[in-house]
């Protein structure tokens, strides 16, 4: 018979599901909702697992996870009163310009733990 990981859970040998530092799967989403005028950068207080934006008006919401990116060319768009399909991104913060609703799902990753370059490719 195996060792199987329920034995090593039981034994302390692993713990358990709810590890500080993991990604919970039934994480609860969050939602984050304003009038951005300009591009606003929202922080979040865990890592993402998933995001999912959604315009509040007719007018396209535009987002990038770098400065200033809404007023270039590094940015994505949401068309007006739609929304994005879930998108599976880690990241900690978001820059959105427009009306928007910004739902997330948390991990239990604290925001900042990570770094990520946007401009570094491997």
């Amino acid at each position: 018979m195996a060792y199987q990981d329920l034995d090593r859970r039981r034994d302390g040998i692993i713990a358990g599901a709810n590890v500080t530092g993991s990604f919970d799967p039934n994480a609860i989403p969050y939602q984050y909702a304003g009038v951005y005028g300009t591009e606003t950068r929202v922080q979040f207080p865990f890592e993402s697992q998933w995001i999912q934006i959604t315009a509040l008006t007719s007018d396209t919401v535009k987002y990038a996870f770098l400065k200033d990116g809404t007023g270039g060319s590094n940015y994505g768009a949401v068309g007006g009163n739609s929304t994005t399909q879930i998108m599976h991104i880690k990241a900690s913060e978001i820059y959105v310009l427009n009306d928007a609703a910004i739902t997330v799902g948390m991990s239990l990753v604290p925001s900042g733990t990570n770094s990520y370059n946007i401009n570094t490719r491997y």
